[in-house]
C-alpha cells in the first residue's frame, strides 16, 4: 500500500477553521489569506473583431414575426396546450432561437469592441505601463481591486459602460492531484475522496470535515488561485 507523504504545512488558521466545521470556502479564504494570482503570461492583443455584417435572412425573418406572436401564448391553469397553441409557441421559440443566436454574437462582439476602445484610450491617456496587468484574454486589466471599476460613458444617455473587477477565486488542478498520486505522496483513497472523477468540491468538503488536517495539506498543493478578469455591464451613471 502506498505510504502518503506529508505534503507543505498549512496555515494553522485554516485547519482551525475546518475543524470547527467550516465550510470550503471560508477555509480556503484563510488558507489563502495574502496570496496574488500568478499574473497571466497573455500578450496586450492588438487584433479587432471580425464584422458580423447583417442579419442573417433567418434572423430577419424572425424580427418581422416577433410582434405578432411574442408573448401570446400564457396557461391560467395547469393544463395541456392545444395544437394552435403549440403551433404558435413553436413559432415563437423558433423566431426567439433565430434572433438570440445573431444579438448573442453581436453582444459579444460589442464587449470586445468596448475592451479595445477601453485599452487605447488607457494608453493615450497615459494610464497603462509596462507594470499594468492584462488578463487572460490579452486586454489591459483596468479595474485592479475588488469594487473597482473603469467606466466608459455612453455619449447621449445617462449610462456607463462599467468595467469591474472579478477575482480571487479558485480552482482546483486536476493534473496536480493526478502528479501527487503517480508520485506516492498521497494515496488513491485520498484521490478518490476529492474526485468525481474530477475534483469535485462536495467531495472536498466531506473529506475536509473527515481529515481536516491531510485534505489541507492537499488542497496547498493543488489549489489554483484564478487570474483576475474585468467583466463589462452597463450601469447608471454617476
Amino acid at each position: 500500500m502506498t505510504t502518503p507523504s506529508e505534503l507543505v504545512p498549512v496555515a494553522p488558521g485554516a485547519l482551525k477553521l475546518a475543524k470547527e466545521g467550516a465550510n470550503l470556502a471560508q477555509v480556503m479564504e484563510a488558507m489563502l489569506d495574502g496570496a496574488r494570482p500568478v499574473p497571466s503570461d497573455a500578450e496586450v492583443s492588438t487584433k479587432v473583431p471580425v464584422p458580423i455584417g447583417e442579419l442573417g435572412d433567418e434572423a430577419r425573418q424572425a424580427l418581422q414575426a416577433l410582434p405578432g406572436i411574442f408573448g401570446k401564448i400564457n396557461l391560467g391553469g395547469h393544463r395541456p396546450l392545444t395544437e394552435a397553441e403549440l403551433a404558435m409557441l413553436g413559432q415563437e421559440d423558433l423566431a426567439l432561437r433565430a434572433v438570440l443566436k445573431d444579438f448573442s454574437a453581436r453582444a459579444e462582439q460589442i464587449k470586445d469592441l468596448v475592451r479595445i476602445h477601453a485599452d487605447a484610450a488607457a494608453m493615450a491617456d497615459g494610464l497603462v505601463t509596462e507594470e499594468t496587468p492584462v488578463d487572460d484574454k490579452g486586454r489591459y486589466l483596468l479595474a485592479t481591486e475588488p469594487k473597482g471599476s473603469h467606466r466608459v460613458h455612453i455619449p447621449g444617455t445617462r449610462k456607463d459602460w462599467s468595467l469591474e473587477y472579478h477575482g480571487n477565486g479558485v480552482e482546483y488542478d486536476l493534473a496536480g492531484l493526478q502528479d501527487l498520486l503517480a508520485n506516492g505522496e498521497i494515496t488513491r483513497a485520498e484521490f478518490n475522496a476529492m474526485t468525481r472523477p474530477v475534483v469535485d468540491t462536495a467531495n472536498i468538503s466531506s473529506f475536509l470535515t473527515r481529515k481536516p488536517a491531510r485534505a489541507l495539506e492537499i488542497l496547498a498543493r493543488i489549489t489554483r488561485i484564478r487570474t483576475p478578469s474585468n467583466y463589462l455591464y452597463v450601469r447608471n451613471q454617476k
